[in-house]
Parts: structure tokens; sequence; C-alpha cells
């Protein structure tokens, strides 16, 4: 082995490696005479193609498919003719290697290839669909400022539905159900639906209802029956408030404290004359119309769920406050006041069982039997029959006693009182239950007193006879 003067083992190894090399490309690439120059060209090359094969081992580059392969086929085309030109007479060793490199990276370039063309069509793919679902979400988002979501039909109102139809064809089932809506006279109340109440989670919080002040009091009231509430409604307050503001409602000083006092309390029955300023002004249509809506202003501070006012107003209003009935306004004014404690009188005894006031139909059905009543006994009056029975229809046990006017028909919780069973004899119709009776058509009356007190304006309504108790 020889060794270098100024150099040690290893590098003497390097350099001896090197001139073999020389020395392997001179008898390869010089073989058939040619010049110095073509081997040096020869060997450049070769370097080349190492120093490219090495980078692409290291580093794979993505490229086009058709253009790798074009560039792919001038290098082998370049390879072989440098081979054939210069290598007539190689050894086989060296040519073996050469096509075996030669196929080993064209199958790998092939692969590469194949690779590179299927991420390319995923990432078309993929491109092609976030633009389909931008495009549909910028109509959504169109729609929705053209075609608010809560007046459009219920299937309208997803977006996977809206994302499979066109645009326009949407639109145009906007127009034509705003034709029906017009033709009908409804609007949008055609098409549109009610939306769902949200259920509201409230904070930890004070209130002493001056204030500060809960947001749950600014919820708006139930929007379901009231039978299925009215058991969560208190029957009375226990912090009583006599002086609150209400000259925003125009009723400062309309009302007495005392009788705010008394509607604290739902179980206790009123009088409409408890909301009259002026005591002289009881017989006076105009100024119980003032104290019915005196009474709606206090029952609404106190009772907002409360219904009655409405109810009563209602009722009256459709009535002509007792011109249905009465001609003068005395007799208007007193059927009126009648109707008022009737159903104060009800409603009271549906507090302490628990249930809800009185409903249109109720009050209105209370209306038309004090209309009756008092119609008959008038009649009878007229006519000077007044110590004769009256007609059951009349809730004829309405006596006379001790007083002069129109004497009204008797109910107990809405059930007209048995006149029968206020007179010696009895009442002989089929019983039904321990209190009450039925007639022939099935209607029920209730077996109590019908004493009518002239001074107190009320009947008696206890569980005895009118003949024993009232002689």
């Amino acid at each position: 082995m020889r060794k270098k003067k100024n150099g040690g083992e290893g590098e003497g190894e390097g350099n001896w490696g090197k001139d073999l090399e020389q020395i392997a490309l001179k008898s390869i690439f010089c073989a058939d005479g040619e010049s110095e120059e073509d081997t040096e060209r020869a060997r450049k090359e070769q370097k080349k193609r190492k120093k490219t094969a090495d980078s692409q081992k290291k580093k794979p580059e993505k490229k086009r498919e058709g253009s790798g392969k074009r560039k792919k086929e001038q290098k082998h085309k370049k390879s072989r003719k440098v081979s054939t030109d210069s290598s007539s007479g190689a050894s086989t060793p060296t040519s073996d290697s050469s096509s075996s490199s030669d196929s080993s990276s064209s199958s790998s370039s092939d692969s590469d290839s194949e690779d590179d063309s299927k991420s390319r069509k995923k990432s078309r793919d993929k491109k092609r669909k976030e633009k389909k679902k931008s495009k549909k979400d910028v109509n959504w988002d169109l729609l929705a400022e053209m075609w608010p979501i809560n007046e459009r039909p219920s299937h309208l109102q997803k977006k996977s539905v809206i994302r499979r139809m066109d645009i326009g064809d949407v639109l145009d089932i906007k127009r034509s159900l705003e034709e029906e809506g017009k033709k009908s006279g409804l609007g949008t109340a055609v098409f549109g639906k009610d939306m769902k109440m949200k259920k509201i989670k409230f904070k930890k919080a004070v209130d002493d209802g001056v204030r500060k002040l809960h947001p749950a009091r600014y919820c708006r009231l139930p929007l379901a029956q009231p039978k299925k509430y009215w058991r969560e409604v208190p029957k009375k307050r226990d912090e009583i408030v006599k002086h609150f503001p209400v000259e925003h409602y125009g009723a400062e000083g309309q009302v007495a404290a005392t009788t705010v006092a008394r509607m604290h309390d739902r179980q206790v029955e009123l009088e409409l004359e408890l909301f009259i300023k002026s005591v002289r002004d009881k017989n006076s249509v105009t100024a119980l119309q003032i104290a019915l809506v005196n009474f709606g202003t206090v029952m609404h501070s106190l009772w907002p769920t409360d219904y009655t006012p409405w109810v009563l107003l209602r009722v009256l209003v459709e009535q002509q406050w007792g011109a249905t009935v009465a001609t003068d306004e005395k007799g208007r004014a007193e059927m009126v006041k009648l109707f008022f404690a009737e159903c104060s009188r009800e409603n009271a005894g549906r507090a302490v069982r628990e249930e809800p006031p009185l409903s249109y139909e109720q009050c209105r059905g209370r209306w038309t039997r004090l209309a009756e009543g008092l119609g008959l006994a008038k009649a009878a009056e007229e006519k000077g029959e007044t110590g004769k029975r009256q007609p059951e229809r009349a809730n004829k046990g309405a006596d006379r006693a001790g007083g002069s006017g129109a004497v009204p028909p008797a109910f107990m919780q809405g059930v007209p009182v048995c006149f029968p069973y206020n007179q010696r004899q009895g009442c002989n119709r089929q019983q039904h239950g321990a209190n009450s009776c039925k007639d022939a058509r099935g209607n029920g009356y209730a077996h109590v007193c019908n004493h009518f007190d002239h001074a107190t304006k009320k009947h008696c309504l206890q569980k005895h006879q009118r003949w024993k108790a009232h002689k």
C-alpha cells in the first residue's frame, strides 16, 4: 500500500481510491481512442446524475405527472447516449449496475407519480366541495335577509333543505304564499307559526319590590290554560301594602285604603260600591263604570294573573250595562251591582278551593240567570202576585220579607237553589248527593236556604230550610 509522505494512513487510502476512480474512468471512456475532454465531460455528467439522485432521496419533490415523466425520459436518453458513445469496451459489471439503478429509479418515480396524482385529486375534490358549501351558505344568509326564518313554513326553516334547493325556487314559494295571504287577508299568518318559548334560567338575586327588582318580574304571563297553573297562585299576599303608586293609572284617591287591604286576600267577597268615590253616586251607571275600572286597577297591581276585571267588563259592555234588562238607570245600576256581587262571591269560593276564577262563558251564564229572575220578579210585581209562588225558572225561593224591589235568584256556587226544599212539603225530586237534587231534565239544584236579606242584599245559603229558620 502506497502512503503519502505528509499524510496519515487514512488520508493515503482516500487519495488511492480517487486515483483508482480516475484510472477506471480513463479505461472506460478512452477505450475507443476518445479525447480526454470527452472523458471529463462524462465524469461530470455522472457526478451530476448522482447528485440529483441523492437529493431526490432526501427530499422528494411533488411535480406534475407529465412534466416529471418527460424529464426522466430526457435524463435516461442522455445516460444511454453517454454509455453507448463511450463504453463499447466497458466491463459487464459496470453496465449491469447502471441498468439496475435506472430500473430502480424508474420504478420509484412511477410510484411517486401515482401518489402525487391521488393527493392532487383529493385536494381538488375537497376544494370543489368547500366552494359549493360556501356558495350554499351565502344563499342561506342572503335568504335570511329577504325572508326571515320565523316567517317561513316549517320545512323551509331547515338549513339542509335550503341547501338542496335553488334560491330562485325558494323565492317563488315565498311569492306564492304572499299572494295567498293577500287573497285571504291574513298576511304572514298563512304560513307563519308561533315560535316556541325558550326556557329561562335566572341567576340568584334579591327582590324587594321597590328598588331591587328581579328580572323574572318582567316575564310574560303564562301561555297555558289557567287550570294548569292556578294552584300555584297564592290565595293572599302576606305583606299588606295599602299605599302604592296608582297615579299613572289615573286612579289616585279613587279607592279607600281599607278596600285595598281587603283585596290582598282573594278569598274575601267584594261589592262594586266599595270602589265608588262618592256614596251618593251608587245608583249611577257612569259611577259604576268608573268603579269597575278602579277595581281592575287594584287587581292589576296585586293580582296580575287574575283576569276577572276583563271578563266582567266584556259581559257588561255586551249587555249595555243593564239596558237589556231595565229601562231606568236605577234598575240598570241594581242589576250591575247584583251581577258583580254574584261573581265576586263565586270567585271567593273558588279561591278557597284553589280553582281559577269564573270564565267569560260562566259569567255570561250568571248574567242570564239574574236577568231572567229579575224580569219574572218584575212581571209578578206588576200583576200583584208578590205573595204567590214564582216559577222555578226564576229561582222562586227568593222571598221578599222586610223589603221592597226586585229579589235576585239564589245560587250556591253557580247552582240554583231548590225551591221545594225551602217549603213545608219538602223536595220530592231525585236526590243527587247529600245536599242537592235533580229534576226530570237533569238540572241540578242546591239544598240550602234561599232567604234574601234586603239589609245586606245577600242570600242566607245555609244548610237549613227557609220556612224553619226565617218565619
